[in-house]
């Protein structure tokens, strides 16, 4: 939030952090349990240890959604291959199964005298 004063030559600028407070309250009170250098670091460059810490994360999460992603693709390949190779089996068993109806129908009114 920037506070602004208009009509005079002074502008001051204010940015207020309470929003990476809130958020970052409980990371920063670790950091600075944990080590003794924490303690000499300004609050900006803890926020900035923070963020590139959630940024690392993110990043790890992403690689991880990729190779997930990978894998689901292998699998629905390969179901969509499977799939295909029954349904061309299906389809010759049925040609098949077919021209010998009509054979037999043939023949069988061949012989009654019906053809």
């Amino acid at each position: 939030m920037i506070d602004s004063i208009k009509n005079g030559q002074e502008v001051t600028m204010t940015l207020k952090f309470s929003f990476l407070e809130t958020m970052f309250n409980d990371e920063i009170e670790d950091m600075s349990k944990n080590s003794t250098e924490s303690e000499h670091v300004s609050h900006l460059s803890k926020y900035s240890e923070v963020l590139i810490g959630k940024v690392k994360d993110l990043g790890k999460l992403q690689e991880y959604e990729i190779a997930k992603e990978g894998e689901f693709k292998d699998t629905i390949s390969k179901t969509n291959s499977m799939i295909q190779w029954c349904a061309i089996i299906q389809t010759f068993v049925f040609c098949i199964l077919g021209a010998w109806q009509i054979f037999s129908l043939r023949r069988f009114f061949a012989k009654r005298g019906l053809a």
